[in-house]
């Protein structure tokens, strides 16, 4: 191989991989597919734990409160914490579908109007699907348990700069398996000693 594997780049005819790669580091891969001849791979078993690319998807600018989005759209979000819940709506979890939301501006109306991700009927996120969240100032965890978690809401604290939802922060939903979306967050960690702001999910 002349080079090692970076950016967009690709590698073919890999044979008789199994038992001599012990370890594949995923932490930063962004391909939706991973393909080797010979080898199986379960995308729904890894994909979660990867943020799909950007390339190729469409971007939506300035996304208003009642909004459904689209298939394999990159969507900024004009939530501000103010005038009432927003609430928008993800695509159809059809199986190679991706669906980004990211935050454009910071937070500003010192409010505590939630943020609802809902899913269309008979979609759910996946179970064990995990969100930085906190408690007070202290990190927790919501996990989607149940298999029927088909609404994701954040409420923010009303002080606007320290919470984790804001400018620049991401979540990445993709489908691996009919009517199941996976998420993958990144979100504001610059203010972990006063991060406040939590995520729930539910049906």
């Amino acid at each position: 191989m002349a080079s090692p594997i970076a950016g967009n780049e690709s590698f073919t005819n890999v044979e008789n991989v199994a038992g001599q790669l012990k370890v594949l580091d995923v932490n930063n891969l962004t391909s939706f597919n991973l393909t080797a001849e010979n080898a199986t791979v379960d995308p729904a078993a890894v994909y979660s734990d990867l943020a799909p690319t950007w390339e190729g998807l469409t971007p939506v600018l300035a996304v208003a409160s009642g909004a459904t989005l689209a298939d394999n759209s990159l969507n900024a979000l004009a939530y501000n914490n103010t005038g009432g819940a927003y609430s928008i709506t993800l695509p159809s979890a059809t199986v190679g579908n991706v669906c980004v939301v990211v935050q454009s501006v910071a937070l500003s109306g010192s409010g505590t109007d939630a943020l609802i991700i809902n899913a269309v009927s008979g979609d759910v996120f996946a179970t064990g699907s995990i969100l930085q969240s906190t408690a007070g100032n202290v990190l927790s965890l919501p996990t989607a348990a149940n298999g029927t978690d088909d609404i994701l809401t954040f409420t923010p604290s009303a002080t606007d700069a320290n919470n984790i939802w804001n400018v620049g922060a991401k979540l990445y939903f993709s489908c691996t398996t009919q009517g199941i979306w996976h998420i993958n967050d990144e979100q504001v960690t610059a203010v972990l000693t006063t991060a406040q702001g939590a995520w729930a999910f539910s049906s």
